[in-house]
């Protein structure tokens, strides 16, 4: 399962079984991310189910955006 966030990246990648490739050679912190990475999973003839967009948290201030303290 992925979920997508709104930056173009995704905020969850869950999977049956661990696999490194999906990680490798991914253009980090674009908004590419997330196409890259189902491009990637459809390569390996991969099912995925996509999550509902939601923000992820990249910074300080996206986590505090939800009033959270850390």
């Amino acid at each position: 399962m992925v979920g997508p966030a709104l930056d173009g990246g995704y905020y969850l990648l869950g999977m049956q079984q661990f696999s490194p490739s999906l990680f490798e050679d991914i253009p980090w912190s674009t908004d590419a991310v997330l196409a890259t990475t189902l491009a990637r999973i459809r390569d390996l003839e991969q099912s995925y189910f996509l999550l509902p967009e939601l923000s992820d948290i990249d910074y300080e201030e996206d986590w505090e955006k939800y009033g959270w303290e850390i």
